[in-house]
């Protein structure tokens, strides 16, 4: 059996995660358990949820090339060990996994030095769609604790409308799709890497395709804190059911924000 990873990236509701898990669900891929350095909540046990591990034991792991892909974030460390992959395709299977930019180029070009098989793929979602989505969210959430629903929404709204907003030109994957908005799209989607997964067995690629990466583009701290202000306030401001109206309402609030940290960041990358 070809060690194939198929990693899945995209903005927060693409719908990468379903597909991984209708992957994993009907077309025996397996699943992989991360290893982080933050401590466990009260509902996760270890070796299930994550690997939990102390901040030299991961740093011991990735000096020893022991991780396949790691990051930082908030402080912490993330990552996926080889033999994480390696049990899965010791049963016989290939590993579908979702990642960040960063995490798919790691993965591809430390697949590629094993002698494994990589197919990366980056699912859309036009920040239009993914302010919509997120507002429908909030909808839900706000019954419990609008003040907290509104906090837990702006700060998503802030990394899908700067961080993941220009994801898809991040790294240089082997498929692109549309967002996954219906059942059929996602079996669409699904559909697709399957036949990527065959035509990869049969006939193993020898070079990689996603090994550039770009820097997303990140607010400062200031910026990212008075646009996540405004969301909270035009968040408390939403009224009725309308999500279409809701997003743009929302939208009206980034754009401006936005507008010239996006165009000071892309003049210095050109």
């Amino acid at each position: 059996m070809t060690a194939l990873i198929v990693t899945l990236t995209g903005p927060s509701c693409s719908g990468k995660s379903h597909v991984a898990e209708i992957l994993s669900s009907r077309h025996g891929f397996g699943e992989v358990t991360s290893t982080t350095t933050r401590d466990a909540r009260p509902n996760e046990v270890n070796g299930q949820h994550y690997h939990f591990v102390t901040p030299e034991q991961f740093q011991a792991a990735v000096d020893a090339g022991e991780m396949l892909e790691h990051i930082g974030f908030n402080g912490q460390h993330y990552g996926a060990t080889r033999e994480a992959f390696s049990t899965q395709f010791a049963r016989g299977r290939p590993v579908a996994i979702v990642v960040e930019p960063n995490g798919a180029v790691q993965v591809k070009r430390n697949a590629e030095a094993l002698g494994w098989q990589c197919i990366t793929v980056f699912i859309d979602c036009p920040v239009e769609l993914a302010f919509r989505r997120h507002a429908e969210r909030y909808a839900l959430e706000r019954a419990h604790d609008q003040v907290k629903a509104a906090g837990s929404c702006a700060k998503r709204l802030v990394q899908a409308a700067s961080i993941e907003r220009d994801w898809r030109i991040a790294a240089d994957y082997d498929h692109v799709f549309g967002a996954s908005q219906t059942p059929a799209d996602a079996d669409h989607i699904v559909a697709r890497i399957l036949e990527a997964a065959e035509r990869v067995i049969a006939q193993p690629a020898a070079s990689s395709s996603a090994h550039r990466l770009r820097e997303p583009l990140a607010l400062g701290h200031r910026d990212a804190a008075h646009l996540e202000a405004r969301f909270v306030e035009a968040l408390q401001g939403l009224r009725g059911d309308d999500h279409h109206a809701h997003a743009r309402a929302l939208l009206a609030v980034a754009e401006p924000v936005l507008a010239e940290r996006l165009a000071a960041h892309y003049s210095t990358a050109i």
